[in-house]
């Protein structure tokens, strides 16, 4: 297999269904983990509908190693990946030491109404691209938060972002929902609109 092939994983290839109503987050940590596993690697979505049912409700991509880098991708877009996490993001490093997230591109991305957010960037060099969400999480909820990381780019996003603050408000931070992105240092957001 030509090494190129081998750092590719299918994530139906790891169990993971697609048809909207199956558990697919099993499989797809699975997958992830076995990236992670191989010192890094590219995840790719098919067309299809991924549900993140059981707990956490969410998925990790994180290890002990900083120089790992794992890209999730739907090359035909928008899969929808939907989580069920109450309390946290829909995609982040979890409690690993290290944020392996290297590009997500390509979801429509849901998560619980009382989560913290879709997908939380602590690393360096990150890219978050071509994907679409509805932001209308009740309780301290936002689309990206990379308040932490550096240099994320943010590219080509698009949704709705339901908000219970006026316009120009002086204090608007990432609280009830109001925050679309949440950028750190030498962050940049690009071509979006919610």
């Amino acid at each position: 297999m030509p090494e190129r092939l081998a750092e590719t994983i299918n994530v139906k290839d790891w169990g993971a269904k697609g048809d909207g109503s199956s558990d697919d987050r099993p499989a797809i940590q699975n997958a992830i983990n076995e990236a992670i596993r191989r010192l890094g690697g590219t995840l790719i979505f098919p067309p299809g509908n991924y549900h993140l049912n059981s707990a956490p409700g969410c998925l990790y991509v994180g290890s002990e190693n900083p120089d790992i880098r794992v890209h999730l991708i739907a090359p035909v877009p928008y899969p929808i990946l939907q989580g069920s996490n109450a309390t946290g993001f829909l995609i982040s490093r979890g409690s690993s030491i290290y944020d392996n997230i290297g590009r997500i591109y390509g979801f429509a991305l849901y998560t619980g109404d009382y989560a913290a957010g879709l997908v939380k960037l602590e690393g360096t060099q990150q890219a978050v691209q071509n994907c679409w969400s509805d932001v209308g999480i009740p309780v301290g909820g936002c689309a990206v938060d990379a308040s932490l990381a550096n240099g994320a780019l943010l590219s080509q996003w698009s949704g709705g972002c339901k908000g219970d603050h006026a316009a120009n408000d002086p204090t608007p931070g990432p609280t009830t929902n109001t925050v679309a992105f949440w950028l750190g240092s030498g962050c940049v957001a690009r071509d979006c609109r919610f």
